[in-house]
């Protein structure tokens, strides 16, 4: 094996190392986020329609939104609260 040859295995091996890595910190982090949707999903709908806790269902969108990093457009709880029993149309943005 040539000194090209021996380089181009050394760069290819590295290389394979990085995809690896990558590949596994990827899965890592679509593990956490389906985590963290499917926590969100079972409390809203439990919530929801079993009529247990309201506020516990628009509490779950709260928690949900700052977990993942969506700023909704009523910052505090109780305002966000407030808009969601409102007869107001409500959207999220």
């Amino acid at each position: 094996m040539n000194a090209w040859q021996q380089f181009y295995k050394n760069q290819l091996g590295k290389w394979m190392n990085i995809t690896e890595s990558s590949k596994k910190y990827v899965d890592k982090c679509e593990m956490k986020q389906r985590q963290m949707f499917d926590r969100f999903l079972n409390t809203f709908e439990y919530n929801l329609e079993t009529g247990e806790n309201y506020d516990q269902a628009v509490l779950a969108i709260a928690r949900f939104a700052d977990e993942a990093g969506i700023v909704l457009q009523h910052v505090s709880f109780d305002e966000f609260s407030n808009a969601m029993r409102s007869k107001e149309p409500f959207v999220l943005k």
